[in-house]
This record gives C-alpha cells, structure tokens and sequence, in this order.
C-alpha cells in the first residue's frame, strides 16, 4: 500500500488542476481511483492517455506482427490481438508504483511493455479447456508459437520480415523455418538460426487472412439455432440439415451430447457420398459456387463444435469437415459456415446441401412429439403449443390482461421449454392471443 505523507505540499497548489491532481497521486495523497474521480468532476480529460480503441482494428490490417498473431491463436478475440499491437501500445498509459526509500509511495503515469514474445510467453490469462467462451482447444503461448512454427516450415503461413543483412523486406521461405529460433535483442523479436549469428529477421509479420484461416474462430450459441426445416426448393446450410437430423425434426433435444451429434453429421455425409444428398460450396479463392463431388465426403472426419475433442490435421493433407451451426446470415458471411479444409486452409467453404433430398430421406413425424415450427396445415404447430401454455396459465389465474405482456411471458416460456424449435414472433403470439383472450377476458362495459 502506498505510504501516505505527513507533510503536506504547498508548492503544488500554485500548479493547474491536473499537474495537482498526478503530483497528488504520485505522493500518495490520493489514490489513481479518486483522482480519476476528481478529474471527472473538473471536466479534465482523463489522467492517463488511452488510445481510442476504435481507432485501431486489428481486422482492418494487411498483416500482423508475431505478438499478434500469437494473440489470435491463443484468445481468438480482435480485442486480445489489438492489445499486442504496438501501433496501440505505444500511446497507452497505465498507474505504475513510485517507490522511494524502498517503499511505495504513491503511482504515476507509465507506458505499457512494447508488445513482444517475452511479454506475451508470461501471459497465464489463457483458457484451460474449452468453454462457450472460448470454444477450440486451449494453447498457451508457447503452444500457439509452436504451431506458428510448424505452420511456417510446412508453407501454410507465409511471412516477410526484414532481413538483417540488407536491411530490406523480404519473404522468408518455408525451409528456412526449420533452422531459424526465435529470440529477443535490442527490444524487438528476431529470428535467427543461433544466437550469435548476426544474420536473420526482425519485424516478422504475417498475412492477417491467412492467419485467421488457419486458426478460425468459433462460436458457441447459449441454445441450439431456430430449426431450419427442409421445405421448398433450393438448399440449406449443411450443420442446419445435421441439427434437423439430430433434433429428428425437432421432436427431441440432443444437447451437447456429441454422439447424436457424430451421428447426424456420419448419417448426413453418409447419404452426401452415396450421392443421395446434393451439396455444393463456394471454392474458397475464387468464391465461385461449385457442385462438390460426392466422393469427398467418404469416409470424412467432421469436427463440429460438440465433438468429444478439436480435430487436427495439421500435419497430413485429409481433407476434414469444419462445421459451424448457422446461426443467421450476418455470422454466415462473417465465414462461420461449414468449409471443407487440409491442413490449416479452407478449400470450400458456404457448403449447402439440397433441401428436397434432406426432406426426402429424414421427413420426421412433426405432429408425433411436437412442432418444430409454425405453418403446417392439419399438424400441431408451435403456435398451438403456445396456446395450449396459455390456456394453463388462465385457468391457474396466471395469465396477464395485456396483450403484449401476456405474449411476452409466452414467448420466454416457448424458448425455455423448446430451445431446439423455431419460435413465433411476439407479433404472431400477440395477434393470436387477441382472438384467444376474447373467451376469458369479455371487453368491459362502462
């Protein structure tokens, strides 16, 4: 704890307001919160310089530096990477201890370490195992560089830096990963193949495209996406055709049991390769949209988010199936799609399958255990188990007089009670509820 002072200061009143306020919190008067507090309060600008963080996307950039790409593989999070980007470090201040006679006696404005692998190798704010915050397989940062290095001698990454010889930028080729280490000298990162060669690379960046390809993010929604139902013409994403598979057409919930869920994708890919199933996907380079042939789903490993462990074939060229749920077409665009991938690139991404051949081959029972959605005529609707909820609630003396209140509490219950099935609209509740609600709620006469 700081030591605070006995004597106070006079000199330091003559100071303007913010010189007064640091030169408090550097002597211990005041602690870095309630100056902040004070500053606030005097319409001063904050006391430490913070880069605005919407001013530096890490997304936006061509290319990152080794601490950033180390960040993407081990958080997967723009805000991780941003916070490993020296172009943002550089201007960012934070309360360092001021010490005098061996004790702390008060703080004052500091800059941040420069991004660099020693600073991030001490990093133990990692993710220990999967979560739905962090839904891949954990890496250290000692675990991302060495993945990092071994995507680099095999030519999945590409990297230039510049070269300590000529001083000019240069691509370094795949093999000569395999003789170069990674140490720290005069303040930066450099590559060398020992430590006292004076030839090698510093500032080593790294295509950002090609990185998040490699390591790409995933997504973990709190409940399973709306069912999307085979109906009509035309195609459907291929892990919205697995979840109708393993929900049997939203009859029945499998959670994160990942054996129904090995089953879905094993039958789906199954009927893909007996060309039972149409797909098609987008070629990932081109993003030309292509019929795939079905022989490419022999036998093929899928790694989807419930799977008992990451798939990894870094280290062979099998082709695998990377499936993503589909949740809406912003994240469908944002490249959380089911892709056909070797190595660490994508090949085909977008893959849909036809709508008329999942319909044909698992139609499903839907009035047997429960809609899975609105709209079939003679079969029980989600709409009917809606009202069959607010029947209940009335006859327990439950139900609320206002409309928009009632089909609130309705909606919320569906979603609790139903989350592998499509809800109605609280419009479509609410109308419904208009004409229901006449029977037990008679318009009141003055």
């Amino acid at each position: 704890m700081p030591v605070r002072r006995t004597a106070t200061f006079k000199t330091e009143l003559e100071l303007p307001p913010r010189q007064r306020l640091l030169a408090a919190v550097c002597h211990g008067d005041l602690t870095p919160a309630a100056a902040e507090v004070e500053a606030e309060r005097l319409h001063l600008r904050p006391l430490l310089h913070q880069p605005d963080p919407t001013a530096f996307d890490p997304m936006s950039q061509d290319r990152w530096t080794l601490p950033m790409t180390i960040a993407w593989i081990v958080w997967r999070t723009p805000e991780a990477v941003r916070e490993s980007w020296d172009a943002y470090i550089i201007g960012y201040e934070r309360w360092r201890e001021v010490f005098r006679d061996g004790r702390c006696v008060g703080f004052e404005p500091g800059p941040l370490p420069n991004p660099t692998w020693p600073v991030l190798a001490l990093n133990e704010n990692y993710p220990r195992e999967r979560s739905r915050e962090a839904p891949w397989r954990p890496r250290s940062p000692h675990d991302a560089l060495e993945e990092l290095w071994k995507a680099l001698q095999q030519g999945d990454i590409e990297a230039d830096a510049i070269d300590l010889d000529t001083k000019q930028n240069v691509e370094i080729q795949a093999s000569a990963w395999k003789n170069l280490e990674l140490y720290f000298e005069f303040g930066t990162d450099v590559a060398k193949e020992d430590a006292l060669s004076r030839s090698g690379f510093r500032d080593i960046r790294f295509p950002m495209c090609q990185i998040i390809d490699a390591w790409p993010d995933r997504i973990l929604p709190e409940t399973l996406p709306p069912l999307m139902a085979p109906e009509g013409p035309g195609y459907m994403p291929l892990s919205a055709a697995a979840q109708w598979i393993a929900t049997k057409g939203g009859a029945h919930d499998p959670g994160a049991d990942f054996v129904a869920w090995d089953d879905a994708y094993l039958r789906l890919t199954d009927r893909i390769a007996s060309r039972d199933v149409a797909v098609t996907g987008k070629e990932f380079r081109s993003g030309r949209s292509e019929p795939l042939d079905p022989a490419l789903f022999s036998d093929l490993v899928v790694h989807h988010l419930f799977s008992s462990e990451e798939v990894d074939h870094a280290d062979n060229d099998e082709l695998y199936l990377w499936a993503t749920p589909y949740v809406d077409k912003q994240h469908w665009r944002a490249k959380f799609s089911d892709d056909l991938r070797q190595r660490r690139k994508t090949i085909w991404s977008k893959l849909v399958v036809s709508r008329a051949d999942v319909a044909t081959w698992w139609p499903f029972d839907l009035g047997s255990d429960g809609p899975p959605r609105t709209g079939a005529p003679g079969r029980p609707t989600s709409m009917s188990v809606i009202i069959e909820e607010f029947d209940a609630r009335v006859t327990r003396g439950e139900a609320i007089r206002s409309v928009g209140g009632e089909a609130k509490v309705l909606h919320a219950w569906f979603v609790k009670t139903h989350p592998s099935w499509s809800p109605p609209t609280l419009k479509t509740i609410a109308n419904r509820l208009r004409e229901q609600r006449r029977e037990y709620f008679p318009p009141t006469r003055n």
